[in-house]
């Protein structure tokens, strides 16, 4: 937990564009709550659809139609402009990140003893600090700056749901712990499985770095001066 607060502490000199983020993340959740219950107003009252005597009557409003048709397409155009910010503003931040995650990792590399470089292996330091740069830069931009959205959306749409029939959201959201439980048995099953993985994939880059069996020549990149 510790390492995963530090990585919050990145978002400080961000600070304007992850409020920008959570903005938008905010705004594509109003609008794409919005539009369920203008669609259900433009047949209500502008169609004017009811049910009498077992039979479907009809009464348009022409001006209240155009109105719900312009609305329709209003809300539909913000929430695409909301959610193209969102994205475009959360990659923007988790790429900054990622390059201030580099510069620090090769600046610590740097002021390592020969006898750390003697011991570890080139292609699994290149390989972790790929692997585990992009997982930070995942981090950030799906779980940290996007969590408003995935919390937002479920808890407003089971509050619509109880609304309108809670029978039917009772049924609906019985469901939902065991998908929890699933999800969380799966993340525990692959993560040693992506671990071993990511050791695997350092043993190319050793040997190409001029490890025991290493190709000729290949002696790794070194800073300049050295």
């Amino acid at each position: 937990m510790g390492h995963l607060l530090r990585l919050l502490g990145l978002l400080r000199p961000h600070w304007r564009a992850t409020a920008l983020t959570i903005a938008c993340v905010l705004g594509t959740a109003a609008f794409g709550l919005a539009m369920p219950r203008l669609v259900q107003w433009s047949i209500d009252f502008a169609l004017g659809v009811r049910l009498e005597g077992g039979r479907v009557q009809v009464e348009a409003n022409a001006r209240a139609l155009a109105v719900a048709a312009l609305a329709v397409v209003g809300v539909g155009a913000m929430r695409g402009v909301f959610s193209f910010g969102q994205q475009f503003l959360a990659e923007w931040t988790g790429q900054q990140l990622a390059y201030e995650l580099r510069n620090r990792l090769y600046e610590a590399f740097q002021r390592l003893s020969f006898s750390f470089h003697d011991r570890a292996q080139t292609g699994q330091l290149m390989s972790r600090a790929t692997q585990d740069v992009e997982a930070a830069r995942l981090f950030i931009t799906f779980g940290v700056l996007r969590m408003g959205y995935m919390v937002i959306m479920p808890v407003a749409v089971l509050a619509i749901m109880v609304m309108a029939s809670w029978r039917l959201a009772l049924l609906v959201w019985a469901f939902i712990p065991f998908i929890l439980w699933r999800s969380v048995v799966m993340s525990r099953s692959l993560r040693p499985l992506w671990l071993r993985i990511q050791d695997r994939l350092g043993q190319p880059h050793h040997c190409a770095a001029g490890g025991p069996f290493g190709l000729p020549g290949g002696q790794g990149v070194r800073p300049r001066g050295i």
